[in-house]
């Protein structure tokens, strides 16, 4: 399955760009740059230009807008959860692809492929599955 968004060719040109660096890279990012950098990390999975770290700095890593962190904080700390509605709606074609993993990274079954993380989160942050929603039970990613 392909998405019809514009992630798509973005996480397309981060996995296309990793060649052409040392053979030890890091990926990072703020928001939704953070989504595409954990995207090209699971892309780059078991290649040589796997990332060795990733940096995600207040991520997106989930659409569901029933989240606990998007409900608590809807309104009233800048981005609201109407904002991130439009946003998502520039981002994606249909809403089946809120479920694919390109979109949706902490529903990928490959989540232990990824380096080592340094995971950043708001206190008062409207976007879902953030830490310490999207870290998992054994303390990975």
């Amino acid at each position: 399955m392909r998405l019809s968004v514009p992630a798509c060719g973005s996480i397309a040109e981060c996995h296309c760009s990793a060649p052409a660096f040392a053979a030890r890279i890091a990926v990072a990012g703020t928001s939704a740059g953070a989504n595409l950098a954990v995207g090209a990390a699971l892309a780059l999975a078991h290649t040589p230009s796997a990332p060795v770290a990733q940096l995600l700095a207040c991520p997106v890593l989930h659409g569901d807008p029933a989240r606990p962190s998007r409900t608590a904080f809807a309104e009233g700390y800048g981005l609201t959860s109407q904002a991130i509605e439009w946003f998502i709606g520039q981002y994606l074609t249909h809403p089946d692809q809120r479920r694919d993993p390109r979109f949706a990274p902490v529903l990928s079954p490959d989540l232990g492929t990824l380096p080592p993380t340094v995971l950043v989160g708001a206190g008062l942050d409207p976007l879902p599955s953030r830490t310490p929603e999207a870290i998992g039970p054994t303390g990975s990613f």
